[in-house]
């Protein structure tokens, strides 16, 4: 598990959230876009700052298209999946096809979604696994 962890919030909370954790924290700084991107000194405070913040965690979909805002959410989809495990040598993974494992995922919306994919790499989506 990593110790980075990205966040809609400002500096000053995640500073403060930390401090009343007692989190110690290696790394601060501010994303494109918005929010920030703690370093934590250990993997045990990133997973309860993940824990204690999740409302607040901003996935790497939600940072690219922050970063990015013209980038089709269907290129970062593709590189979340398929593309991912293609650069790092996954023959198996990312597609639902014959002879691929799968990994389903789920994300709430509220009413009719006209753009799906945009959806997904909004920031707002909420993923969560079928099957932990």
């Amino acid at each position: 598990m990593t110790r980075a962890v990205n966040l809609t919030l400002d500096e000053s909370a995640v500073v403060s959230r930390c401090l009343s954790e007692k989190i110690g924290v290696s790394a601060i700084e501010p994303l494109p876009g918005g929010g920030v991107r703690l370093v934590c000194k250990s993997t045990d405070g990133a997973a309860l700052i993940r824990k204690k913040l999740k409302r607040y965690l901003m996935d790497d979909a939600a940072l690219l298209q922050r970063t990015f805002p013209g980038l089709d959410p269907a290129v970062i989809v593709r590189m979340a999946t398929l593309g991912g495990a293609e650069a790092l040598g996954f023959d198996e993974l990312g597609a639902l096809a014959p002879g691929k494992q799968a990994r389903l995922a789920w994300a709430a919306a509220s009413g009719e979604l006209r753009e799906p994919l945009a959806f997904l790499t909004s920031g707002e989506a909420q993923v969560r696994p079928v099957v932990e």
